[in-house]
């Protein structure tokens, strides 16, 4: 299992979605939008699974 993130559109660090997955399930699952609260900035932002990266080993990828 990796961990999900997204960036913040603000400062562009990453953002932990508290959610673990892997490249499959992530691709099998339906188009959706939620929301993060971003520790960087303060706000709420909007992220997608197409927004999103994959922590992998201590790397993060862009799932395919």
């Amino acid at each position: 299992m990796a961990a999900l993130f997204t960036a913040c559109p603000t400062t562009g660090q990453m953002i932990p979605v508290g959610i673990e997955t892997d490249k499959v399930s992530l691709s099998l699952a339906p188009s959706f939008i939620a929301q993060v609260f971003c520790p960087h900035c303060k706000t709420n932002h909007q992220w997608s699974k197409d927004t999103t990266w994959l922590e992998e080993s201590g790397t993060l990828i862009r799932p395919e």
